[in-house]
């Protein structure tokens, strides 16, 4: 390869990272500017808890977690129901259940 075959290369990889970036920075733009639903959907909920699409769909089959199915077939989620979900949950420690347990036997 010659000296002028490098440098058209270089200038053609310029031109497409600039054109990349002003492509990001034109998709980040219409993110910020359409409002944001307060409602998930099933992919969007799946990146939210960091579980499947079959975990999650499994969940909702046996009623373990909160969800709407509005039209019968898509599925959508309000975060902080997820939140409260997680939340309820919380597996206690050692030493909450034994202050319960010594709680319990005073009484």
């Amino acid at each position: 390869m010659n000296a002028n075959t490098l440098q058209g290369l270089a200038a053609n990889l310029r031109h497409l990272t600039a054109q990349f970036e002003e492509f990001a920075i034109d998709q980040a733009r219409k993110e910020a500017e359409t409002p944001k639903s307060p409602y998930l959907t099933l992919s969007q909920a799946c990146l939210f808890l960091g579980i499947t699409k079959t975990a999650l769909y499994t969940m909702t089959c046996r009623k373990q977690i909160p969800y709407f199915k509005p039209n019968g077939k898509n599925i959508y989620f309000l975060e902080k129901d997820l939140i409260n979900w997680i939340e309820s949950k919380r597996v206690k420690t050692v030493e909450e259940t034994e202050s319960e347990a010594a709680a319990l036997c005073v009484k």
